[in-house]
């Protein structure tokens, strides 16, 4: 099998992700550019191994309620102009009751000391400085007490100067 000359660049990172998706089973076309999973990872909800597993006899109804709760999505984020070199990437989890969102930037070693902005939605969510070896996150933990959007979803993610200068953004599916 040939592949056309079309499918070249961006194009062909975008059907190999979507093929890749589609053969593991976690992705729907529509979310190619974000990784969002379902995880079984027992989150204190107390269940033994035994009665999670449920291995051939299909999921009962509250394993069913806990994936649909217990839901994560990663996101890319692109650089912005002045910072060409930068990348990261976002993370929000909603496991019922508790959510984490986790927002990385890297590639960014002429910041080393700087403070960044982390905004969701433009709201701002959080500060942070570069550490030695041009990294940065914030990481947010509603069980820590602190105050995690309650959705993301179509939101944007920016990382930016005390200036405003954009560092690093993406979209929430």
């Amino acid at each position: 099998m040939t592949i056309p000359r079309l499918m070249t660049g961006a194009l062909a990172a975008l059907v190999l992700a979507a093929l890749l998706a589609v053969a593991l089973g976690g992705l729907l076309p529509a979310e190619a550019g974000s990784a969002t999973r379902a995880s079984n990872s027992g989150s204190g909800s107390g269940a033994s191994d035994d009665q999670s597993s449920n291995a051939g006899r299909g999921a009962s109804d509250e394993d069913a309620r806990r994936r649909d709760h217990d839901r994560e999505t990663i996101i890319r984020l692109i650089p912005g102009d002045a910072y060409p070199s930068a990348h990261g990437r976002a993370k929000f989890k909603d496991s019922g009751g508790e959510l984490e969102l986790e927002i990385e930037a890297e590639r960014l070693r002429g910041l080393v000391g700087a403070q960044l902005h982390f905004f969701v939605g433009g709201r701002f969510v959080g500060r942070a400085l570069v550490d030695q070896f041009g990294k940065v996150a914030l990481n947010l933990d509603s069980e820590d007490g602190d105050a995690v959007p309650a959705s993301v979803s179509q939101r944007r993610v920016t990382v930016k100067t005390q200036d405003g200068t954009l560092v690093v953004g993406g979209f929430f599916p």
